[in-house]
């Protein structure tokens, strides 16, 4: 990828070496802050890393692998900003995303344009709008954090659920 463009382009998906989850971008602006990084993932994630050799030169990135839920958990308490450069998801939004907004962290990273996510800072896939994103997050931190643990209240299953009964209720009266 050409970090000084606004797109980085390669193979998408199924190519196990194409970084379709950011993790250059989120290990260059933990580097640029001089911040610890953790990336956690499926271990398949591994090859990746495998192929790009430069990121074990970066004594504060730790990788983990197939947590269980409650590690996972763990993980994201014990951290305090999530960074989510990835640009091939599922879900709307992301499940990793409404997990950690869950646990209190603030987001820096990508989601679709049509999805509003509170306590997010939208920054495209190029380094300089994550540092500037990150800039923002340290800023109003705050501020983040609280609109973080909204959306994620907002979304939580028992919220749904009443949604789905209105729905319900609605189409069969």
């Amino acid at each position: 990828c050409d970090w000084s463009s606004d797109v980085c382009s390669s193979d998408l998906g199924g190519y196990g070496n194409y970084d379709r989850k950011g993790f250059e971008l989120g290990i260059k602006t933990a580097m640029s802050y001089n911040f610890p990084i953790t990336i956690a993932g499926p271990k398949n994630n591994e090859n990746w890393f495998s192929s790009n050799p430069w990121v074990k030169g970066y004594p504060k990135l730790s990788v983990v692998y197939d947590l269980p839920n409650e590690q996972l958990r763990q993980l994201y308490t014990s951290h305090t900003i999530f960074l989510h450069p990835s640009e091939l998801e599922a879900g709307h939004p992301n499940l990793t995303i409404l997990e950690a907004a869950a646990c209190g962290l603030p987001v820096l990273g990508w989601i679709e344009e049509e999805t509003f996510f509170g306590g997010m800072w939208r920054a495209p896939r190029n380094l300089q709008h994550m540092l500037t994103g990150m800039e923002d997050i340290l800023n109003k931190y705050d501020s983040y954090r609280i609109h973080a643990l909204e959306h994620a209240r907002s979304l939580s299953w028992l919220n749904r659920t009443k949604e789905l009964i209105k729905i319900y209720e609605r189409y069969t009266n």
